[in-house]
């Protein structure tokens, strides 16, 4: 990607002709809080946090060329409002050497055309649903094998946004897994899940942290507890099984976040 460009869905603002003179994609998501009353106390407690959504604004004009200038640039507003309706679409925006890539839905469109001139003048923002940006391409969080009946798995988080991995297990030899359980933890607060069943060499375990969803041998399970997430930098992953021996494959992937 031309780092001095935007893209919006395969849409190069820069390829067209349109120049931008703001982007701001700085904003950081809101966030919201739910605090409840404390009994029979003053102040409150937190009981979540989350983040809401973000917005992006980019503002800029194309000015027409040749002897219908004007004309042109009304053909330009047609392209461009054409390219604009488009919903829940990739939003890429060059950013410290990189490239940030959002999934984006365009709103409060404004395109003007000053006194009928050779020149629009278009405003908008881009609201961004999940708060933050996102990698396209997963990276690897670990990949460890244990053999052992308890195991910390340590890695390191990237970006601004705490992680939901894909957590597969596989289980290249087992023993004792008749009406075992798997647990899998973050190693820090000790949220997590346990998984029962009968457990066999070559199974596999996915764990779908961004989805919610546990399969095992591509069956959908309802484990007890909860699917860990990890902050950002340094953290570690808890396992742990009732197995009289195995050998498990544990890799972690995950996308890299930033607000």
């Amino acid at each position: 990607m031309d780092f001095d460009d935007v893209n919006f869905d395969g849409f190069s603002f820069k390829d067209n002709g349109i120049v931008l003179n703001n982007i701001n994609h700085m904003t950081i998501a809101s966030r919201d809080n739910q605090v409840e009353k404390r009994a029979n106390r003053d102040g409150a407690v937190l009981v979540q946090s989350q983040l809401g959504t973000k917005p992006i604004y980019i503002e800029g004009y194309y000015t027409g060329d040749g002897p219908t200038a004007k004309q042109d640039a009304e053909l330009m507003y047609d392209t461009l409002a054409a390219a604009l309706n488009r919903q829940e679409r990739p939003l890429l925006i060059p950013h410290a050497g990189g490239t940030r890539r959002f999934i984006a839905t365009p709103e409060n469109i404004i395109i003007t055309q000053p006194s009928g001139l050779n020149r629009i003048v278009f405003s908008l923002e881009f609201v961004i649903p999940e708060g933050n940006a996102e990698e396209e391409i997963p990276t690897r969080l670990f990949s460890q094998t244990i053999t052992t009946p308890t195991a910390t798995v340590p890695f390191t988080v990237l970006g601004s946004v705490k992680a939901r991995p894909i957590i597969n297990l596989t289980l290249t030899s087992v023993a004792g897994g008749t009406a075992g359980t798997i647990s899998i933890r973050n190693a820090r607060d000790f949220i997590g899940l346990t998984i029962f069943g009968n457990f066999v060499s070559g199974d596999t375990l996915i764990i779908d942290s961004d989805n919610f969803q546990i399969f095992h041998n591509g069956i959908l399970l309802e484990p007890v507890g909860r699917i860990p997430t990890w902050e950002t930098g340094s953290g570690s992953l808890y396992y742990s099984d009732t197995f009289s021996s195995r050998t498990v494959l544990a890799v972690g992937d995950y996308n890299i976040k930033n607000l």
